[in-house]
């Protein structure tokens, strides 16, 4: 009988692992095969009034979802560098549901570092020129399930395209 038991035991046991397995298997399927990694652009940068010595923007970033399947951004964090100098940074949540195959325009609004603007003035007023190179990385949290996507865009901006 106490080896009837112990037979019933490795087999509920067994059982056990093979359901573990499978969920587990699984679960790494719905994790997003085949996930194309998010584009943002940005699409819009306005001036705003500031309340106190450092200017404040509004930054538009033009996020496309080039997925199936919706992607649900449960917060953004990002920063700006210009001329290899972090100006702006900052986090923002509450970001519409992009659908599956669509394009969503996300605001937001920023503060630039004091600091490190009188930094990089100082730094162009040294070595001045027309061509700055701009360095725009973000961090979009997908939620606990899924890796977050880091996003690097690298260029330039001309002084003068700017003021045609």
């Amino acid at each position: 009988m106490k080896r009837i038991l112990q037979k019933k035991g490795f087999f509920v046991a067994k059982r056990l692992i093979y359901v573990f397995l499978v969920v587990v298997l699984s679960s790494c399927a719905w994790m997003r095969p085949g996930f194309e990694t998010p584009q943002v652009q940005v699409t819009r940068f306005v001036v705003l009034e500031s309340q106190g010595l450092a200017p404040q923007f509004a930054i538009t970033l033009h996020v496309v979802n080039p997925n199936r399947s919706d992607l649900d951004i449960a917060g953004l964090s990002y920063t700006i560098d210009i001329e290899g100098i972090t100006l702006l940074s900052g986090v923002k949540n509450n970001i519409p549901v992009v659908a599956g195959y669509a394009e969503q325009d996300v605001t937001l609004t920023v503060t630039a570092d004091l600091i490190n603007s009188l930094r990089l003035i100082s730094e162009l007023t040294r070595q001045p020129h027309d061509d700055f190179t701009y360095l725009l990385t973000a961090k979009l949290d997908l939620g606990w399930a899924v890796p977050a996507v880091r996003i690097e865009k690298q260029g330039d901006i001309s002084l003068r395209s700017l003021t045609r």
